[in-house]
Order: structure tokens, then sequence, then C-alpha cells
């Protein structure tokens, strides 16, 4: 958690975590890891820019059974993946830890910016406070 979006603050993170366990890394496989998970909920600009960014898209949208039509798997992958490393809740507690971080931030529109994920998720837990189930616009 800190002041910047949520795919900044991820995208900070692993390139900290790059630089304290492969501090060797070449500078330009850092910065195309940050521009990967920065952009990763960026439809029609991560497609465009390198490999690895596609790949996260992809994977992201794998992983919440959103199948790319370039993807190079299918359904029976994500199964078998879900088998070995079971999900759990991880759209309640993902959405819930998103808009929760952007509602306690100190300027919530620039942590969940409007037209974003992360600010839809923020939107949506304004607009149902009662709602415990997984947000809505997951």
């Amino acid at each position: 958690d800190g002041p910047q979006c949520f795919e900044v603050e991820g995208a900070d993170a692993a390139t900290a975590f790059i630089a304290s366990h492969a501090p060797d890394t070449p500078k330009g496989d850092v910065h195309e890891v940050w521009m990967a998970i920065a952009l990763h909920t960026s439809p029609g600009i991560v497609e465009r820019i390198f490999v690895l960014a596609r790949l996260v898209h992809g994977a992201v949208l794998a992983d919440f059974h959103v199948l790319h039509p370039d993807a190079c798997v299918d359904q029976k992958d994500i199964e078998a993946a879900e088998r070995t490393f079971p999900r759990g809740e991880i759209e309640k507690v993902l959405g819930d830890e998103v808009a929760e971080q952007a509602e306690q931030a100190q300027q919530p529109e620039r942590k969940a910016p409007p037209a974003t994920w992360p600010g839809e998720l923020l939107r949506s837990k304004r607009e149902n406070p009662g709602w415990t189930g997984v947000n809505m616009v997951f």
C-alpha cells in the first residue's frame, strides 16, 4: 500500500524485489517488468508494447477466467493450474483490499483514478456500503 495507484505500487514492489534478490538484472529487463505490471490493466496498450507485457496481461485475464483471443492457454490449462494453486477467495480479497486502500488514502482519486479498475472498485464500494459479497464490478 502507498499513495500511488494500485498498478504503480505493484510495479514498484516488483522492481524493488528484483533489486534486492537479483541485483545484477539488466536495467532494461527491470524496466520491462515495471512496465508490464504497471500496464497490466490497460488493454490495447499491453498487447502492443512488448512480449512480457502481453504475457502478464494474458495471465491476469486467464487467472480471472477471461481468455484473450490470442491466448495460448485454454480452459483445461486454467483448471489444472487451479488444482495445483487453489484460488481461495481471490476476487473478494483483492477487490476489498484495492477498494479499502483507495478509501483510506489521503487522495483516493489519485490512488484509484476514475474510469480505472481500482476507481470502479472504489465507486462500487461507496455506492454499495452494505454489500458483503465480491465487489460488484469485479
